[in-house]
Protein backbone atom coordinates (compact mmCIF):
# COMPACT_ATOMS: atom_id res chain seq x y z
CA UNK A 1 0.00 0.00 0.00
CA UNK A 2 1.40 3.19 -0.59
CA UNK A 3 1.01 6.94 0.07
CA UNK A 4 0.30 9.21 -2.62
CA UNK A 5 1.05 13.09 -1.73
CA UNK A 6 -1.59 15.38 -3.83
CA UNK A 7 -1.69 18.90 -3.87
CA UNK A 8 -4.13 19.22 -1.43
CA UNK A 9 -1.59 17.61 1.05
CA UNK A 10 1.05 20.42 -0.05
CA UNK A 11 -1.42 22.98 0.24
CA UNK A 12 -1.81 21.93 4.03
CA UNK A 13 2.00 21.55 4.76
CA UNK A 14 2.85 25.37 3.66
CA UNK A 15 0.40 26.78 5.36
CA UNK A 16 1.25 25.10 8.54
CA UNK A 17 4.82 25.86 8.28
CA UNK A 18 3.32 29.72 7.37
CA UNK A 19 1.30 29.49 10.63
CA UNK A 20 4.61 28.21 12.77
CA UNK A 21 6.83 30.94 11.16
CA UNK A 22 4.59 33.54 11.97
CA UNK A 23 4.45 32.48 15.68
CA UNK A 24 8.47 32.16 15.82
CA UNK A 25 8.54 35.82 14.14
CA UNK A 26 5.34 36.93 16.47
CA UNK A 27 7.52 35.45 19.69
CA UNK A 28 10.48 36.98 18.92
CA UNK A 29 9.29 40.44 18.20
CA UNK A 30 6.81 40.30 21.65
CA UNK A 31 9.79 38.87 24.20
CA UNK A 32 12.86 39.62 22.27
CA UNK A 33 16.13 37.86 21.38
CA UNK A 34 17.46 37.28 24.73
CA UNK A 35 14.08 35.34 25.48
CA UNK A 36 14.85 32.81 23.35
CA UNK A 37 19.42 32.68 24.02
CA UNK A 38 19.38 29.86 26.98
CA UNK A 39 16.83 27.36 24.49
CA UNK A 40 18.41 28.02 21.29
CA UNK A 41 21.95 27.26 22.89
CA UNK A 42 20.71 24.41 24.52
CA UNK A 43 19.03 23.10 21.19
CA UNK A 44 22.71 23.95 19.78
CA UNK A 45 24.65 21.98 22.31
CA UNK A 46 21.86 19.37 22.42
CA UNK A 47 21.96 19.18 18.26
CA UNK A 48 26.38 19.32 18.93
CA UNK A 49 26.44 16.13 21.01
CA UNK A 50 24.33 14.59 19.13
CA UNK A 51 26.15 15.09 16.14
CA UNK A 52 29.23 13.79 17.64
CA UNK A 53 27.62 10.63 19.54
CA UNK A 54 25.10 9.47 17.32
CA UNK A 55 26.73 10.42 14.19
CA UNK A 56 30.28 10.86 14.02
CA UNK A 57 31.36 7.92 16.71
CA UNK A 58 29.59 5.22 14.57
CA UNK A 59 30.74 6.45 11.27
CA UNK A 60 34.59 7.10 13.05
CA UNK A 61 33.92 3.41 14.21
CA UNK A 62 32.05 1.84 10.92
CA UNK A 63 35.44 3.72 9.22
CA UNK A 64 37.51 1.24 11.49
CA UNK A 65 35.77 -1.62 10.88
CA UNK A 66 36.23 -1.17 6.96
CA UNK A 67 39.96 -0.93 7.46
CA UNK A 68 40.22 -3.74 9.17
CA UNK A 69 38.10 -5.72 6.54
CA UNK A 70 40.25 -4.11 4.01
CA UNK A 71 43.42 -5.13 6.09
CA UNK A 72 41.51 -9.06 6.28
CA UNK A 73 40.70 -8.78 2.48
CA UNK A 74 44.63 -8.31 1.62
CA UNK A 75 45.60 -10.62 4.22
CA UNK A 76 43.72 -13.37 2.69
CA UNK A 77 44.36 -13.11 -1.05
CA UNK A 78 48.02 -13.33 0.11
CA UNK A 79 47.93 -16.05 2.38
CA UNK A 80 47.97 -18.67 0.16
CA UNK A 81 50.86 -17.40 -2.13
CA UNK A 82 52.61 -17.26 1.59
CA UNK A 83 51.85 -20.68 2.27
CA UNK A 84 52.67 -21.94 -0.99
CA UNK A 85 56.31 -20.41 -0.65
CA UNK A 86 56.85 -21.12 2.95
CA UNK A 87 56.31 -24.71 1.76
CA UNK A 88 58.37 -24.45 -1.06
CA UNK A 89 61.25 -23.04 1.25
CA UNK A 90 60.64 -25.88 3.92
CA UNK A 91 60.88 -28.69 1.09
CA UNK A 92 64.31 -26.52 -0.23
CA UNK A 93 65.84 -26.45 3.16
CA UNK A 94 64.91 -30.30 4.23
CA UNK A 95 67.09 -30.87 1.13
CA UNK A 96 70.12 -28.83 2.58
CA UNK A 97 72.91 -31.53 3.97
CA UNK A 98 73.51 -32.00 7.14
CA UNK A 99 77.13 -32.75 7.94
CA UNK A 100 79.45 -31.63 10.62
CA UNK A 101 82.18 -31.90 7.53
CA UNK A 102 80.74 -30.28 4.29
CA UNK A 103 83.97 -30.39 2.88
CA UNK A 104 85.02 -33.89 2.79
CA UNK A 105 81.06 -34.39 2.32
CA UNK A 106 80.49 -32.34 -1.40
CA UNK A 107 83.99 -34.22 -2.27
CA UNK A 108 82.87 -37.50 -1.34
CA UNK A 109 78.90 -37.05 -3.38
CA UNK A 110 80.71 -35.81 -6.24
CA UNK A 111 83.06 -38.57 -6.75
CA UNK A 112 80.20 -41.14 -6.11
CA UNK A 113 77.92 -39.66 -9.05
CA UNK A 114 80.26 -39.02 -11.47
CA UNK A 115 81.66 -43.03 -10.58
CA UNK A 116 77.69 -43.82 -11.14
CA UNK A 117 77.89 -42.79 -14.46
CA UNK A 118 81.25 -43.88 -15.53
CA UNK A 119 83.13 -40.30 -15.82
CA UNK A 120 86.93 -40.21 -14.32
CA UNK A 121 87.21 -36.76 -13.29
CA UNK A 122 90.92 -35.27 -14.21
CA UNK A 123 91.69 -33.62 -11.26
CA UNK A 124 89.18 -32.27 -8.47
CA UNK A 125 89.88 -28.71 -6.67
CA UNK A 126 90.12 -28.50 -2.88
CA UNK A 127 86.40 -27.89 -1.38
CA UNK A 128 86.42 -24.07 -0.57
CA UNK A 129 83.73 -22.51 2.22
CA UNK A 130 82.03 -19.00 2.68
CA UNK A 131 80.48 -18.52 5.97
CA UNK A 132 77.31 -16.69 6.08
CA UNK A 133 74.50 -15.98 9.06
CA UNK A 134 73.85 -19.80 10.36
CA UNK A 135 74.86 -21.99 7.17
CA UNK A 136 77.85 -22.60 5.10
CA UNK A 137 78.30 -22.20 1.44
CA UNK A 138 80.45 -25.19 0.13
CA UNK A 139 82.03 -24.90 -3.40
CA UNK A 140 84.25 -27.57 -5.82
CA UNK A 141 85.72 -27.39 -9.23
CA UNK A 142 85.95 -30.32 -11.15
CA UNK A 143 87.72 -30.96 -14.54
CA UNK A 144 86.82 -34.26 -16.72
CA UNK A 145 86.93 -35.30 -19.81
CA UNK A 146 83.36 -36.80 -21.27
CA UNK A 147 80.74 -37.25 -23.93
CA UNK A 148 77.23 -34.74 -24.00
CA UNK A 149 75.04 -37.80 -22.81
CA UNK A 150 77.75 -38.80 -19.80
CA UNK A 151 77.75 -34.39 -19.16
CA UNK A 152 73.88 -34.36 -19.23
CA UNK A 153 73.10 -37.51 -17.27
CA UNK A 154 75.65 -36.60 -14.31
CA UNK A 155 74.68 -32.65 -14.39
CA UNK A 156 70.89 -34.20 -14.09
CA UNK A 157 72.36 -36.54 -11.35
CA UNK A 158 73.55 -33.94 -9.22
CA UNK A 159 70.88 -31.65 -9.43
CA UNK A 160 67.88 -34.04 -8.72
CA UNK A 161 70.00 -36.09 -5.84
CA UNK A 162 68.95 -36.30 -2.12
CA UNK A 163 70.82 -33.39 -0.70
CA UNK A 164 70.73 -30.47 -2.85
CA UNK A 165 73.88 -29.75 -5.13
CA UNK A 166 73.67 -27.16 -7.22
CA UNK A 167 75.78 -27.00 -10.58
CA UNK A 168 76.97 -22.86 -10.55
CA UNK A 169 79.81 -22.59 -13.49
CA UNK A 170 79.34 -25.05 -16.49
CA UNK A 171 82.62 -24.59 -18.99
CA UNK A 172 83.00 -26.90 -22.47
CA UNK A 173 85.69 -26.85 -24.64
CA UNK A 174 85.03 -29.24 -27.46
CA UNK A 175 87.94 -32.06 -28.12
CA UNK A 176 89.05 -32.62 -31.76
CA UNK A 177 89.92 -35.91 -31.08
CA UNK A 178 88.30 -38.26 -29.87
CA UNK A 179 85.08 -37.53 -31.54
CA UNK A 180 82.32 -36.55 -28.98
CA UNK A 181 84.26 -36.20 -26.13
CA UNK A 182 84.75 -32.64 -24.41
CA UNK A 183 87.64 -30.93 -21.69
CA UNK A 184 84.80 -29.66 -18.82
CA UNK A 185 85.55 -27.46 -15.70
CA UNK A 186 82.36 -27.97 -13.36
CA UNK A 187 81.64 -25.66 -9.88
CA UNK A 188 79.14 -27.69 -7.78
CA UNK A 189 77.82 -25.50 -4.68
CA UNK A 190 75.77 -27.01 -1.84
CA UNK A 191 74.77 -24.82 1.49
CA UNK A 192 74.93 -26.79 4.40
CA UNK A 193 73.20 -25.36 8.14
CA UNK A 194 76.20 -24.82 10.63
CA UNK A 195 75.88 -27.41 13.45
CA UNK A 196 73.77 -29.91 11.38
CA UNK A 197 74.75 -33.61 11.18
CA UNK A 198 74.15 -35.99 8.23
Amino acid sequence: MSASIGPDDLRRWATYLEAEFKLVRDGLRDKGAKYFARPLGGCALILFVSYQYVFMLPKNQLVAVERDLDAARATARYAGDYEDLRSRLNGLYARLPRTSDPETWLLSEVRESLRLEGIVPNSFSSPSAEIGAGYKIVSLTVSLSAGYRQLASWVARLERGRSLMHVRDFTLIKRGRPIGMNNVTVTIVTIVPLGGTL
